[in-house]
């Protein structure tokens, strides 16, 4: 994992992720739920990032 970002606001999210080449997948994790879904929306219009919005528990092996 080469990049972090925390309690940022829709306008630092958005650019955060503009400026990260080559994105293949994006985990939401925390937040209200209709904000990440929001959120999830957006970046699949402006990535080609597979989004996940993971349920409490669930796991994934990153590679």
């Amino acid at each position: 994992i080469d990049a972090f970002s925390a309690h940022a606001g829709k306008k630092d999210l958005d650019y955060y992720t503009e400026q990260i080449q080559g994105l293949e997948k994006i985990f939401l994790v925390h937040g209200e739920a209709e904000q990440m879904y929001s959120f999830a929306q957006r970046l699949e219009k402006k990535t080609q990032a597979e989004i996940f919005m993971p349920e409490r528990g669930e796991e994934f092996s990153l590679k």
